[in-house]
């Protein structure tokens, strides 16, 4: 099973189970892809991925972290069945200014805390990033840990546009405003967090506003600026489209998000069959991912 997320570990979970032996391969250093990193907005999440977890080392399942799963040692490996669940890849808009380095995607926010991508950390101030390369040394940067560290300091300024407001965004959004954040939300479409089952969709948006989120519907980005974003939606009052212009110490990008075959393609180019699962294979929410991971796991 190539790839550590919730996908991967409930199909190793299912087939050690049924008397496979499994080995996982993920390329971070600690298992639960996405989903341990978004434990920090979502708790529920982390305790999905421990039990998971718990699951595979209970079964004996070989676990090989800080390992890219290249064709060449899955070719070595001689597996009767590969698996690939290394889930989704985020871009940044195709617009003026998206690769300003106050620009951050999904998963952006996470190479910062793990450490997987250097060049993300480059773009902090120094100390800041002698800060990070600190916590995650002494092993303090765990999702729970960030939850209570962060409200006293993270490497995020104070004025934060999110663009997009689904789910993540506006989960995003809301735990950035509970640490002293003035965020706004810039969403496309006519409705936020259109995704969320109404009870927790309207406790969600409620919540955020509470804080102090302005969450903009209807509204397209145009340009990111050094120190601003520029977007358009239609007036209030008048219905016209106007150009708007609000301050932003950082933007941080909630949509792009597509599913990621890049390995599964090169593993069928040498020649070796594969099974893709999870948001490699379409991106959705957590229920799908374990549910597909699971029927094919069933299959073995």
């Amino acid at each position: 099973v190539i790839g550590g997320g919730p996908a991967g570990l409930e199909a190793a979970r299912v087939a050690a189970g049924r008397g496979h032996r499994v080995t996982i391969f993920e390329r971070a250093a600690e298992l639960g892809g996405t989903a341990r990193c978004s434990s920090m907005t979502t708790p529920i999440n982390g305790a999905l991925v421990d039990y998971l977890v718990a699951a595979v080392t209970e079964l004996g399942v070989t676990v090989l972290t800080s390992t890219d799963a290249t064709p060449q040692l899955i070719d070595d490996g001689r597996f009767d069945r590969v698996i690939v669940a290394t889930g989704a890849v985020r871009s940044r808009p195709d617009l003026p200014g998206a690769d300003l380095d106050h620009v951050l995607t999904g998963d952006d926010l996470r190479a910062l805390l793990t450490g997987d991508d250097p060049d993300v950390a480059r773009r902090l101030p120094r100390w800041q990033q002698l800060a990070l390369q600190a916590g995650r040394r002494t092993r303090a940067m765990s999702p729970s840990r960030i939850r209570t560290l962060s409200r006293q300091w993270m490497p995020i300024g104070k004025r934060v546009v999110v663009v997009g407001g689904g789910l993540v965004g506006i989960e995003i959004a809301e735990f950035l405003a509970e640490r002293g954040r003035q965020v706004t939300v810039l969403e496309a479409g006519a409705y936020a967090a259109t995704e969320m089952a109404h009870p927790r969709r309207w406790r969600t948006l409620h919540r955020a506003r509470e804080h102090g989120v302005r969450v903009n519907v209807n509204a397209s980005l145009l340009e990111v600026r050094p120190t601003s974003v520029v977007y358009q939606a239609p007036d209030a009052v008048s219905g016209a489209t106007r150009r708007v212009t609000v301050a932003a110490d950082h933007v941080i990008v909630a949509t792009g998000v597509s599913a990621d075959r890049s390995l599964a393609d090169q593993l069928v180019a040498f020649g070796i069959d594969a099974d893709v699962i999870g948001d490699a294979a379409d991106v959705t929410y957590i229920e799908g991912a374990i549910r597909t991971g699971h029927d094919l796991a069933a299959t073995l």
